[in-house]
């Protein structure tokens, strides 16, 4: 049964299970780009100091993030046109123009949802599922053949396909498994199937009506470090009716530009933490030696494809199979244990022979 599923869903889901993957591979490659390339935030940088040197830089900001790489973004309006560039998290000063990566939107749409929408999350869900299931019965299959756990420390028999197909498996099966699992729970969460909805915090409904508090007299401005802002929004200058809203992991607020009170703030639920968090370690954002290891991951998983048809396209030129009966009217049963289809195709020669003279011939696979 376990081989039987195995096969099955990898004949039914390679082609599925390449594109998710290589799609992976890039998306992979493109946030160990982003975590290299990223100017790296100080030790001890504090938002407020963050705040200073940015709108000595920029007076017009509008609102300032931090991707997962650790880039810093701003966005502001001068000139009559609006702006944005990665900025350099100690002068300020921007770096580079900001603006949509194509690639990513691109890869992202099709790793995702095939360019489907939610038709399309669904199928990757069921090509993720299937993954798994995959990795799963693959391991389990492994395990037999090396002879109990133990063995998958060990060298693996095998040579051709069937060794390529067994060594990818082994060393890939983790990330693999945590790839499809956690690409099931963020498709359950697009679809708001878990409690993981961002709380926001009560809309002001007053504020002091004063303005221009340094950020620095700030206090949670003060004890906030850099690292820990997610996104921050400036109030309109000249408005005093408007207010700063800072996003962090933990957390949101609203605080008032003139006396730094905090108006209101919503604390970020377990649920939402988790989420964020497998959200980053499945796409392996903010981290490059992460990125590549789940890109090599994927990488392999076009090849366990084409390996694992090659051993079922192997296995079915061996020749037809034997005339069989059911188990309890054989009159002979023959146990097969076989990788790549050499075993059973004697086996079938063997049982083809024996029926033809006269026996009641049964073949059945030792694994089960």
């Amino acid at each position: 049964m376990i081989r039987a599923i195995h096969r099955w869903a990898g004949l039914v889901t390679t082609a599925l299970a390449s594109v998710i993957s290589l799609s992976g591979l890039g998306l992979a490659v493109l946030a160990a780009r982003d975590a290299l390339a990223a100017p790296a935030l100080p030790a001890g940088l504090s938002l407020a100091d963050l705040m200073r040197a940015v709108t000595a830089q920029i007076p017009m900001i509008e609102e300032l993030r931090r991707a997962p790489s650790g880039a810093l973004t701003a966005w502001w309006f001068a000139d009559g046109a609006a702006h944005s560039a990665v900025i350099d998290p100690l002068s300020g000063a921007p770096l580079v123009e900001a603006g949509p990566d194509a690639l990513l939107v691109w890869l992202t749409n099709l790793h995702r949802a095939l360019f489907l929408e939610d038709t399309g999350r669904l199928i990757v869900a069921g090509g993720a599922a299937a993954m798994l299931a995959l990795a799963l019965t693959g391991l389990m299959l492994l395990k037999r053949r090396a002879g109990g756990w133990g063995g998958l420390l060990r060298a693996l028999p095998g040579r051709g396909a069937a060794r390529v197909h067994a060594e990818i498996g082994r060393a890939s099966f983790v990330l693999l498994a945590f790839s499809a699992l956690t690409g099931l729970w963020l498709t359950a969460s697009s679809f708001d199937l878990l409690p993981d909805t961002a709380a926001l915090p009560a809309y002001p409904m007053s504020v002091s009506g004063s303005m221009g508090a340094a950020p620095e007299t700030i206090p949670l401005f003060a004890e906030t470090p850099a690292s820990a802002m997610e996104s921050l929004s400036f109030p309109t200058p000249g408005d005093a009716q408007d207010f700063y809203t800072l996003e962090t992991a933990t957390g949101s607020a609203y605080i008032d530009q003139g006396t730094g009170a905090v108006i209101s703030e919503a604390t970020t639920s377990p649920m939402t933490r988790a989420s964020a968090l497998l959200e980053r370690l499945h796409s392996g954002e903010g981290t490059a030696l992460w990125a590549g290891l789940l890109g090599l991951a994927a990488a392999g998983v076009p090849v366990l494809g084409v390996s694992g048809m090659m051993l079922w396209a192997r296995g079915r030129r061996r020749g037809a199979r034997a005339p069989q009966v059911a188990l309890s009217q054989a009159s002979l049963v023959l146990w097969v244990g076989s990788e790549g289809g050499t075993t059973r195709a004697t086996a079938e020669a063997l049982g083809r022979a024996l029926s033809a003279a006269g026996e009641r011939v049964h073949i059945a696979p030792m694994s089960g």
